[in-house]
Order: C-alpha cells, then structure tokens, then sequence
C-alpha cells in the first residue's frame, strides 16, 4: 500500500555536508562579531559596532533624540503648517554615522570638492567614465573613491583581519606544556596586558604597587629573574591610529606624583592615555625600590622598563638598590619586540630557559622568528591565570621549520596586523599555506623587513604575490588583476577588488617598516622614521597615504558634481546628463529634482501608482 513502505533518509538539514556548512557559517559569523566592538562595555559613547568609530557629541545627540524630534516636527507640520498638507515635510538634517565619514579634497577646476568616502561613489565614478566612452582598464587604474576599499574602512580605519587564526595554524600539532619546564630561571612580563586585566583598583597608587607587586611574584615562581616591560609612547608614532581607535571611549590624563595619591575610578580611560602609562611604570620602579620590598624580592633580579629606560632591583644584604640598566635601554617603541631584547639579554648572563608572558598574535611570531638567535629556550604563557596556555618555542619551530619561522614577521606583516592594514575578505590562513608550498612565495615575501627602503625589484615579486593571495596565477601586476576580477566577477563590490598598483606599493613600504622593527627586535636602536614608509607627517601627526593617485581620471572629476543654482531639471545639469544623481558636493540647491533622495521618491510613487493599476 502507499505510504506504508519505511523510508531511511535523513532529513537534508540533517546530513553531514549541511551540518558542516552550517558549523562554518556560524564559525565565520562569530569571527566577524569577534572583531567588532564590545557592545557589552559600559561606556557613554555612542559607537559603530563594526568599526569602533566614536561620533561627536552633536551626532549622538542627534541620533538619541531623532524619533523625539521627528515627532515634534510632524505634530507642528500638521497642527500650525500654513501650506499644503501634500507638500513634503523640511528635512530636520540630524547628524549620523554618514557624517563622521572621512573626506577627501581634490581640485576641480580651480575649487575645492569635498569626496566623502561613500562606496557608492566608485559605482558613480564607474558609470561617469563610461559615459565618457573612457577605457575601462584605465578607469580601474584609479582607486574610483578618495580612499582603496581593499585596505581601509570608511572612516580611514585599517581593515583588519582574525589575528587570532595565526596562532591555532601555528600551534596545530602542538601539544601544550602542562607546567614550566624545570630551570625556568627568567620570566618577561607584558606590563600593559596585565595592567590591562586589572579589575578592583585599590584606593590609593601604593596599594596598586603592591597589589600589582603580589601578581608578579605569583606568576614567575621560583624564577631567579623578572622583567616587567611596558611600552614606549612617542608622540611620533604608527601605532597612533590603533591607539586612537582602542581609546575611543576617551581618555583621561592623571599625573601621579605620590603613593598616596588616588587612583582614578575609570581605570580604562586612565589607561588609554600614553602618558599615564609611562608615568605609573616610572612610579611603580621608584616604589618598589623602597626598602619595605627587600624582603619581598628576596634574592631575585628585577628589570622594570619606563620610557627607553630600564631599571634594575635587586636587594643586596638586605638592602634595596635601584640602578640604571644601560643595555636595556631602546628606542624600541613596542613591548612585543622589546620584550626579546631582554630575553637576549637574560641568556647573555647564563639564564637557559626564558619564560615570555603575552597573549599577544606578534609576540608568538616574534618568538619563532627570534629563537634561533636566542641560546635560551624560549616558553610562551598565555591566556589567563585559570585557563594558561603553555608553548615550548623550540617545539614550534622544529614543526614548523626554518624558512617558515624566517618568513614570518614578513607574512604576519603584509597581511595586516595593528599597524598595517589587511586586504578585505584576505585572511592569514590562504597566505600561510602559500609560502608554506611554495618555496618561490616564500623568497618573495621574505624580503619584507630586510632593507630600507624596499626595491623596485622587491616590490614586483610582491605584487605577484598579491595576485597570487587573491587567487590567481597568470596575472603578475594588479592592475590587470583588477581589471580581470571586474570583467568576471557577478556584482563584484569596490572592497572585493585588489588595492590599485599604487596603493598596493604605499601598503608594502609600511608593511616592510613594521618588519623591519619586528626583525631588529634584539638590537637596542634602530633609527629609523616612519616618514616616507607609507605615512607622512601632518601638521605634527603621522597619517597614512594610502595613494599618491587621484581618485579618477581628470576627465571623469570634471563631472563628478554639478555646479547648478537651480534644482537641476534641466539636462544642462552634468549630473543629470550623466543619469547619475547630485551629491553633497554639487551646488544646487535643497529642492534639486535629481538628488538620492528625491529619485527614490519618485520610483516609490510610480511602484505605488502601478500596485493600484494592478488592483
């Protein structure tokens, strides 16, 4: 009979390729949410989730009070309007998000036009050259936007990548150490990643010395050695802009000048600001070489690190001492390079096995890069108190190999990491297994960090490389690539193309700066400014330069806005001519037929009109 014969399949949501299909998306999704902002943080800023960027006060008053106003202003319209019901409602132009864009000036015919970046104006842009019967390929030249969406956000931001895939690649087939391996005899602390953990701060600096004092000797043990290293916040610096984007949620600038002072209640904000930080390693070195912690230190050394100074504690019959230690002394800004400084240092004096504590992504490069250098065996210990992750470096390198732990620094740069941006949609994963199979990737990465300023040469094996991260084989210079992708791709986006050529060559120079500094890690100086590596100086501030090309063809900017009085219903109009709506920045007026807004009006009318004909 029908229906009475038994049926063993599985419902498809059921089967083993849905199931893993299901398990990677929820993987991807979490990874995405892993990089934006907390929303849980409480804070009194109003933030962008996806990038972390902070609105002015204006624009979140405006978007907190925005239905409050829109309210007020329909009951005024329809209770005291003197015209028309059916005329349309003034626009209230409230600040949003939109606004706290970045923009970019360029010059059309001798004046001033304000780009803001807007990835609907690469489409504009795209379709003005056209009309214009422009090549193709050499529209594709251009960024077609005042910034490269394959390198950078909306706000000016770096695109960033999941720092945290490079580790579980590295480690995979690595078994964690259960504890210390014995004779441990020195451990390095991240001074910053452990003030960072603080939760209940005591009332007053001394007890914050001596609470922070007890956390240190609970997580070195039996060592002979400590060094507590912190970094360096110059004034100058690549790492500005991260550090800007961190301590969005404001700063607060507090001089501690005794033990008795107090300590701020909003210790995040305490810390967001650089010189707070410099200044309270500088008081917990003076504290803790007060006689009271003689006994405390026992018979151990201890390096705390404040601005390019170190200085060393130790208690010699009984009594506390504090030198300066000149060997430790950096220009190294960064405690993830200045931290191997000191692990050369500790095995210069005999010490065998060296302890590193950080969670930190560059720090676990770092270490296998630099253990052959290193006489001592290096262990990472990451991750918190009740749930540490211990790392035996010597084992990591020995799975990995010598050219990969050589091409790393290199490879972590180039992909993105605090001071470099990443390429959109380009994780680490792909371009690890590249220079992991191919011998040829590899020398051509490599070269990142060696030498400045990088080689033509250099930077031509790069771009292959490049091309070759975005899934292509023949092409050996972006341009085409782009080019290539465009004509291909279905609905391709601006952010899915590779950065233009000279994008690309501004993103390789500050990619081999920041391998330089990682690579010169065990040298004390390194002497070099960041200026003319990708950024440039700017009334007193370091700022990126993402090209040195116009956003588009000279021929395509004359038509990028109108310069109309009116309300542009004429085709006199450039932008109407063009079958492209205004912008902000043309000139007509408010009431201008052919802005976004009225467009969109317009075809819900006529969708309206069509539904009651339908009816």
């Amino acid at each position: 009979m029908a229906g009475k014969k038994e049926d063993n399949r599985l419902h498809k949501e059921t089967g083993k390729s849905r199931i893993k299909r299901d398990e990677d998306d929820v993987r991807k999704v979490m990874e995405v949410v892993s990089n934006w902002t907390n929303p849980f943080e409480p804070s009194e800023e109003l933030a962008s989730l996806s990038s972390g960027c902070v609105v002015t006060e204006t624009i979140k008053s405006d978007l907190l009070v925005a239905k409050e106003k829109g309210t007020e202003a329909l009951t005024a319209f329809v209770e005291d309007r003197l015209l028309s019901f059916f005329d349309p409602l003034p626009k209230l132009r409230l600040g949003t998000f939109h606004d706290a864009q970045k923009k970019t000036t360029v010059s059309k015919e001798g004046r001033a036009v304000i780009l803001r970046t807007d990835r609907n104006l690469f489409a504009r842009l795209l379709v003005i050259g056209q009309s214009r019967q422009m090549d193709l390929r050499q529209l594709l030249v251009h960024e077609l936007g005042p910034l490269p969406w394959s390198l950078a956000l909306f706000d000016g931001a770096l695109v960033k990548t999941n720092k945290a895939t490079l580790p579980k690649l590295l480690e995979d087939g690595v078994e964690s150490l259960q504890c210390l391996p014995a004779q441990t005899t020195a451990v390095i602390i991240d001074a910053m990643a452990m003030l960072q953990t603080l939760n209940k701060i005591p009332e007053r600096f001394s007890q914050l010395a001596e609470m922070i004092f007890k956390r240190i000797l609970m997580q070195v043990g039996g060592a002979r050695r400590v060094d507590f290293v912190g970094d360096q916040y110059p004034n100058i610096s690549i790492k500005n802009i991260e550090r800007e984007r961190r301590s969005n949620s404001g700063q607060l600038a507090v001089a501690t000048a005794s033990s008795q002072q107090l300590c701020p209640r909003q210790w995040k904000k305490y810390l967001s600001c650089g010189r707070n930080k410099v200044c309270l390693l500088k008081f917990l070195s003076e504290e803790w070489s007060k006689q009271e912690y003689a006994e405390r230190i026992g018979s151990r050394v201890m390096y705390v690190t404040h601005g390019n100074h170190c200085t060393k504690l130790v208690a010699i019959d009984g009594r506390m001492t504090a030198t300066d230690e000149r060997e430790l002394y950096t220009d190294q800004e960064e405690a993830d390079t200045r931290m191997f400084l000191h692990a050369s240092h500790a095995s210069s004096l005999g010490h065998q096995r060296v302890a590193i504590v950080s969670s930190d992504t560059d720090v676990e490069v770092l270490a296998c890069h630099h253990q052959s250098a290193i006489p001592a065996e290096l262990t990472l210990i990451s991750g918190t108190r009740s749930r540490s992750r211990l790392i035996s470096v010597p084992q990591l390198c020995e799975k990995l190999g010598a050219s990969i732990c050589e091409v790393f620094p290199s490879l972590h740069a180039l992909t993105g990491c605090d001071t470099v941006s990443s390429f959109a949609g380009k994780g680490k994963k792909r371009a690890f297994a590249m220079v992991r199979d191919s011998q040829v990737m590899n020398e051509s990465v490599q070269v990142l960090g060696e030498n400045l300023p990088l080689s033509e040469l250099s930077i031509i094996k790069l771009e292959e490389v490049v091309c070759r991260l975005y899934n292509d084989n023949q092409c050996k210079l972006v341009n085409d690539l782009c080019y290539k992708m465009f004509c291909k791709g279905k609905n391709v986006q601006s952010h899915q193309l590779p950065p233009t050529s000279a994008a690309l060559h501004y993103h390789l120079k500050r990619a081999n700066y920041q391998a330089f500094l990682w690579k010169k890690a065990l040298q004390q100086r390194t002497d070099q400014e960041p200026v003319n590596h990708g950024w440039q100086l700017k009334e007193g501030r370091l700022e990126i330069v993402w090209t040195d090309l116009a956003p588009a063809p000279q021929a395509v900017m004359e038509l990028i806005c109108c310069g109309c009085r009116s309300n542009c219903q004429t085709r006199r109009c450039s932008c109407a001519g063009n079958s492209v709506p205004c912008t902000e920045a043309c000139t007509c007026s408010e009431e201008c037929t052919n802005s976004a807004t009225n467009l969109e009006d317009g075809d819900d009318d006529v969708d309206d009109d069509d539904q009651d004909e339908d009816e």
